[in-house]
């Protein structure tokens, strides 16, 4: 009777450490850190003007910034009040087909805001394009600033 006592209580012991050694596998999630790049697109404006800039998204489902971040007109001189007409969109023929807008003088917030950039026809191409909106006597140059994933 010792004997099989001794016995069952052998088996219960290996058993649970039979259990206790079970291959056991656990998998974390893994985040990707996504690095924004920043674009700058200038140049000079003329009244009644415009002019666009096409770049590549790398990572599309994140916002595009845009932002007017400086008009003057000269090299060296004070910053003019100029509104100024923000427009992205993608490309499309020889211009950029705006699909959202703004019309802003220069500041250090952006302006126009993409909240999703969805992979289009274009393979993930944008544009910005800049235009007087009918308020411009001379020139102006300008600076914008293009935040992307």
């Amino acid at each position: 009777m010792m004997r099989t006592a001794a016995c069952s209580m052998l088996a219960l012991v290996l058993a649970l450490s039979g259990a206790a050694c079970s291959k056991s596998t656990t998998t974390s999630a893994t985040s990707t850190t996504v690095t924004p790049s920043t674009e700058l697109f200038s140049g000079t404006l003329s009244p009644k003007g415009s002019t666009f800039y096409s770049f590549t998204v790398a990572n599309t489902g994140y916002p595009v910034s845009i932002t007017l971040a400086s008009t003057a007109t000269s090299k060296i001189g004070p910053a003019t009040g100029a509104r100024l007409r923000l427009g992205f969109g993608t490309p499309s023929g020889f211009g950029c087909g705006v699909t959202s807008s703004v019309d802003t003088a220069a500041g250090l917030s952006a302006q126009l805001t993409n909240a999703n950039t969805p992979a289009d026809s274009s393979g993930s191409i944008y544009c910005v394009q800049v235009s007087d909106p009918g308020q411009l006597a001379s020139d102006v140059l300008f600076v914008i600033r293009i935040v992307h994933t």
